[in-house]
């Protein structure tokens, strides 16, 4: 059952991959011309046959000095798993929205107001329209459902949506900087939000009350310290 269940996730992952690229490259057609790199630290290989604008470096392997050919459109780049710092780091400052698959990365993007695509996007979107945003970002929210919909499921309708989106993020569009630092500022209201994002940025984690002991402890300290007798 498990092999069954690996061997789906490895096929859905590649085709959910090639509809990635085959928008990337035809944002590369609107526009400026971009020279697009992606990250995959998964250790699964998008092994279809490639478009010649297209290259694939593998780090995994003995390919770091490889350097990156210009005249290609978009570069792949396998990089295996990576440190958690590091991949947080191409995570928040990556140029497009980052196309995530878990709930630590999305945790990390809502705190840090990045806009991102899902690849299990009716879990994660469909709660999203729930979301008490103001109304004019509102249509870019639509278009991030739709755009992450494309990815997952490949109808063709939604295509588009997804092009767009992105180039809303490449031109740094105003609406879409509004959007990110809406839902930053939705996400933030949550009770647990900023423990929550302490923690996954890897700092210690304590809960309210830990941190009021903790505050009492160290004040205790500091006063035995200096020699206070009034405690």
């Amino acid at each position: 059952m498990y092999g069954h269940v690996e061997t789906y996730y490895k096929s859905e992952w590649i085709k959910r991959c090639k509809r990635l690229v085959d928008s990337l490259l035809e944002l590369n057609k609107l526009g400026e011309d971009r020279h697009i790199v992606l990250f995959i630290p998964q250790d699964i290989e998008y092994s279809d046959e490639l478009p010649q604008e297209v290259e694939i470096i593998d780090i995994r392997k003995n390919a770091v000095t490889t350097k990156i050919d210009k005249t290609k459109r978009v570069t792949i780049i396998y990089t295996g798993y990576l440190q958690q710092k590091i991949f947080d780091y191409l995570l928040v400052h990556s140029t497009l929205p980052p196309v995530i698959e878990g709930c630590n990365s999305i945790e990390l993007c809502e705190s840090m107001g990045v806009p991102f695509l899902h690849w299990n996007c009716y879990a994660v979107f469909g709660a999203m329209k729930k979301h008490s945003l103001k109304p004019e970002v509102s249509e870019m929210q639509e278009l991030n459902l739709q755009a992450a919909l494309f990815i997952q499921t490949g109808c063709q309708e939604h295509k588009n949506k997804l092009i767009e989106f992105l180039k809303y993020a490449a031109d740094k569009d105003a609406g879409f900087v509004a959007y990110g630092e809406e839902r930053r500022r939705f996400h933030l209201q949550k009770p647990d939000a900023v423990e929550n994002a302490l923690k996954e940025a890897g700092y210690l984690y304590l809960k309210s009350y830990e941190l009021e002991q903790a505050s009492m402890a160290f004040t205790l300290g500091k006063k035995v310290r200096e020699g206070n007798p009034r405690l």
